[in-house]
């Protein structure tokens, strides 16, 4: 995000006034960050974004469209956001005090065949753009599947045939074929977030994660936490993206009818408000479902659902402290009484030995004092693991209580697409969409990829629809 030239001290002033491009201005002007032409007052009303100077910028350069600044502010979020780099004027538009998450500011430049998706008959091209949306899912066809494990069967079997018994390249693409296959292979992908105009290619961003595909790997201490509380929850290998941002679909329901949900933040977003499937015979109530980083709403969870917990949680700390502050105080005291050495090298052998073992509980039940402190609770059995915790109707612990029942999807990775990416995939037959239940998003099915396409009819492209 850059200009080539500052305004003058008096513009500098007036930066606070936000310029709007038209007239001779939109003659040459394009948007200083995805560099497209310029819109007046009668483009603006035939549904084209108007430019903007936000800073204090003359020249070409000063322009931007309003969505392409705020959605760069979020994908950066720092000084940078605030503060035009050139002119050193705020600009008029300022980000979110709140951290954005991370399904808001992905993005993806695809590189794929655009001519394939005209193929679609344009009522199948708007119904399948309009099954682009949170909480609907993306499955691979039956015909890409079968497809996926014969190329990667020959070309392992071409690999394995060379003349070379010991050939390293047959070893790797085999693991790479095997690594693809898990994220793909007969996926049903949810989709959690869509991002209008976030990706490279002019469409929007479509954020989605594996639903066939668990896993154990390690998880932050709020997963450790909230699953010790009672919180029941799967962990899912979600995609092949954004391994270092763990995402969290939780789903709420009231313990008692009529009940409010908290606000959630900025961060949190709610999926597919009363658009899920329903069977006929289905008469358990449908919950409120929300998503978004664990870093994000864990602390909304503790906050408002078990927010005695969160502070048992820190007067454990602080007593932990005081504990610890007395007993070196007493243990000073002794030294000097006595003036035993031998008395003080135990007491600080103790106290290494103590150091060393919350370092290695740290290590088992998750990262920071918090992980520690969790092991420790476990009462030595290797740290808490995070498995599937049960189904109670209500979700409490031994102390604490929540107001709502509690059901939690744990994610590791995500996919990634853009809306035309995805089209032209669905043309070429590799994927179709549908609508799901609610269930089909929180509860364990082996079967899932199989039942949707028997039972829940995607929408797709070839006439191969039986899973088989």
């Amino acid at each position: 995000f850059f200009s080539t030239s500052c305004g003058s001290p008096a513009a500098v002033a007036r930066s606070g006034a936000m310029g709007v491009a038209s007239g001779e201005d939109s003659d040459a002007a394009v948007c200083r960050i995805c560099f497209d032409g310029s819109s007046d007052a009668q483009e603006e009303a035939d549904g084209q974004e108007a430019l903007i100077a936000p800073c204090a910028c003359v020249g070409t350069s000063q322009w931007v469209h309003k969505t392409c600044l705020m959605r760069w502010q979020r994908e950066v979020w720092d000084d940078r956001a605030r503060v035009c780099q050139v002119c050193q004027a705020p600009f008029s538009i300022q980000p979110s005090s709140v951290r954005p998450s991370i399904l808001q500011t992905t993005s993806t430049n695809p590189i794929y065949d655009r001519t394939v998706s005209q193929r679609l008959p344009w009522q199948l091209a708007q119904d399948l753009l309009a099954l682009m949306r949170p909480g609907n899912g993306i499955l691979q066809t039956p015909m890409q599947a079968d497809r996926s494990r014969v190329v990667a069967s020959q070309l392992c079997r071409r690999l394995g045939d060379s003349d070379d018994n010991e050939n390293p390249l047959a070893a790797v693409v085999q693991a790479i074929l095997q690594a693809r296959q898990q994220h793909w292979t007969r996926g049903v992908f949810c989709i959690l977030h869509r991002v209008p105009g976030g990706a490279v290619d002019g469409s929007d961003t479509i954020v989605a994660a594996n639903l066939c595909r668990e896993t154990q790997t390690r998880v932050p201490a709020t997963v450790h936490l909230l699953t010790r509380l009672g919180v029941p929850g799967r962990i899912l290998s979600g995609g092949p993206c954004g391994t270092n941002h763990p995402l969290c679909v939780l789903a709420m329901w009231p313990t008692v009818p009529g009940m409010a949900f908290p606000e959630p933040p900025e961060n949190v977003f709610q999926l597919a408000e009363g658009s899920f499937l329903r069977d006929e015979d289905d008469d358990t109530p449908e919950p409120s479902m929300f998503v978004g980083e664990v870093a994000h709403i864990g602390p909304w969870i503790m906050e408002h659902c078990f927010p005695d917990a969160a502070t048992a949680d820190q007067n454990d700390d602080n007593a932990d402290a005081d504990t610890e502050t007395g007993t070196a105080g007493r243990g000073a005291e002794e030294e000097a009484r006595e003036g035993d050495e031998s008395v003080r090298q135990a007491g600080a052998g103790e106290g290494a030995e103590r150091d060393d073992e919350g370092c290695e509980e740290g290590n088992a039940g998750g990262t920071g004092e918090g992980g520690a402190r969790e092991a420790r609770e476990e009462e030595g059995d290797g740290g808490p693991r995070l498995g599937r915790v049960g189904e109670g109707s209500v979700v409490q612990s031994d102390e604490h209580t929540c107001p709502f029942r509690l059901q939690a999807l744990w994610i590791i990775g995500y996919a990634v697409w853009s809306s035309q990416q995805l089209l032209s995939e669905v043309a070429r037959g590799n994927w179709g969409l549908s609508h799901t239940r609610w269930q089909d998003v929180m509860e364990k099915d082996s079967e899932l990829w199989h039942r949707m396409w028997r039972e829940s009819t995607p929408l797709h492209s070839s006439e191969d629809s039986e899973g088989d």
